[in-house]
């Protein structure tokens, strides 16, 4: 490559840069301000998981 082919490549690569921070800063901004508009309805707090307990058995009798 020629010194002058290198020297004028360089603003096209920062500018190809900055257009591709910039859509991902607005990608993030678009699904974060997406995640507060569509809140869900409150509900009733529900049981997920219910722990089993075994008792262990009785000591046996002398």
């Amino acid at each position: 490559m020629s010194a002058y082919r290198e020297r004028s490549s360089w603003p096209f690569r920062l500018l190809v840069v900055l257009i591709a921070i910039g859509l991902h800063i607005g990608l993030l901004a678009w699904l974060q301000g997406a995640q507060f508009r569509h809140q869900a309805p409150p509900t009733a707090p529900e049981t997920i998981a219910v722990d089993l307990y075994v008792p262990p058995p009785p000591p046996p009798e002398p």
